[in-house]
Order: structure tokens, then C-alpha cells, then sequence
């Protein structure tokens, strides 16, 4: 009787029903929460079928390349959308961040600032040094946004430990600024802030309410991930549905 009485209860459409509730719930959660308005969303979510074919799985993919505000910079957009908020509401007229020399985050991160009014000061580890008359790619876009770059060499660290290693500077800079009148907002490697990844969680519930539109139930999200903030925000996503 009670397996006959679980199974009354927990029935596929009370599930789907169960989740889309969740969903809109968690969607609730965030209409309040402010930002600036930067990307296009939701980005498009569809099914690979060649690829589904071929490897014997139904795979599909989230374009989140195309969150904007440009097709160059990947998916970074989602963060900054909260923290270049967060850097208005304290009144900030300056935004450091850093990264590799084509970095996706630095350059939509210089993009971002533009947009919102803010000069983007970038600190850029040189894993490749760039060639003065042969600038390129993320970095030549940094240029033609007017940031101002700076190039450290990365004598064989990685990224992240270069970074560490030249904190001085950053600080002696942000200082300096702040003597001159200016308030510097700083965000570190990948937008990788409980602010930013905020972001993700978001995704998350977004990517969800696009299967269960599909009738999906997808048994594994796949990411990269660098500097852990979009991973530790589709984790919160997970955790809210």
C-alpha cells in the first residue's frame, strides 16, 4: 500500500509540475535583485544532432558565446551585469580587473565599463608577449576601447600566480587614484565574486526552464571553468531548484 501510495504521489506530470513551480519560484527570487541591462537572454538552447548521433548520447548545447554585448568575449556578460552595478550604486568611476593577455573576461569587461560610463584600467599576464606593432585579437580590442593595459611577464607562472605576485602594484595604483579623487571598483580574475556569480545561479534556473519547455531531463551539465565562478554559480542554481 504505501508503494502503490508513493506512486500516486510522485507521478511524472507531478514531478513537471513540482520542477516548474521550482522554476518560477527561483526566477522570483531574482526579478528584484538589481543590475545593469548588458546581454541578450535567454541565449539560444538546442540540441546537437550529429553530434547526438555519433556519440550515442543526446547532447545539447547553451550558447552562451552569444550573451553579448559583442560575439568575442564568451559568456562573461552574466557577471557583469551584477558587479558593474555594484560598482555604480558605491559610485565607482574606475574598473580594474585581470587576466591573460586575450582574456575574455578583461576584454568584456573593458566593453562593459564603456558602456556603463567607467574607465577600465586592465592588468594583463603576458603567457605570450605580445609584439608592440603586432597587436591582436582580445587585446587589440582592449585598445580600441580605450583601456589602459598593462603587461606584466608571467616568467613562467601561471596567470593567477603572476597576479599574486604584482598585488603591490595594484594597490599602490588604486591608491594613487583614490588620492587624485577617483573611486576604483576591483574585480578580480573572471569576475569570480559571490556577486558575480550570481550570474550563473541564474543560468542555471535558465537552462532548466529551457528543457523543461523541451520536455528535458537532462542527467549532466558540462562546463569549463577557470577561475571556479561560473561553476560555483551554476552549483547555486542547482542547489535553489
Amino acid at each position: 500500500e504505501l508503494t502503490n501510495h508513493k506512486s500516486n504521489i510522485f507521478t511524472p506530470e507531478r514531478k513537471r509540475i513540482s520542477m516548474n513551480e521550482n522554476i518560477q519560484n527561483a526566477k522570483a527570487l531574482f526579478a528584484p535583485v538589481p543590475r545593469v541591462q548588458l546581454g541578450f537572454f535567454p541565449t539560444p538552447f538546442y540540441k546537437l544532432e550529429r553530434m547526438s548521433k555519433e556519440l550515442g548520447v543526446n547532447l545539447y548545447i547553451k550558447r552562451d558565446d552569444f550573451t553579448g554585448m559583442n560575439l568575442f568575449g564568451g559568456n562573461k556578460i552574466r557577471k557583469l551585469e551584477y558587479l558593474l552595478h555594484d560598482a555604480k550604486q558605491q559610485g565607482c568611476d574606475t574598473v580594474f580587473t585581470y587576466g591573460a593577455t586575450q582574456s575574455n573576461h578583461v576584454m568584456e569587461t573593458a566593453t562593459a565599463a564603456r558602456r556603463c560610463g567607467m574607465r577600465p584600467v586592465v592588468y594583463l599576464g603576458a603567457i605570450v608577449e605580445p609584439q608592440p606593432n603586432d597587436v591582436r585579437a582580445k587585446l587589440l580590442l582592449d585598445t580600441i576601447l580605450g583601456a589602459e593595459n598593462h603587461i606584466l611577464p608571467s616568467c613562467g607562472r601561471s596567470t593567477k600566480e603572476t597576479m599574486e605576485a604584482n598585488d603591490h602594484l595594484f594597490q599602490a595604483h588604486i591608491a594613487q587614484l583614490a588620492a587624485q579623487g577617483h573611486k576604483v571598483y576591483n574585480i578580480p580574475i573572471g569576475g569570480s565574486t559571490p556577486i558575480g556569480a550570481a550570474g550563473f545561479a541564474e543560468c542555471y534556473i535558465e537552462t532548466m526552464e529551457q528543457c523543461e519547455s523541451a520536455g528535458l531531463a537532462c542527467d549532466y551539465l558540462v562546463t569549463a571553468t577557470g577561475s571556479g565562478g561560473t561553476l560555483a554559480g551554476l552549483a547555486a542554481g542547482a542547489a535553489m531548484l
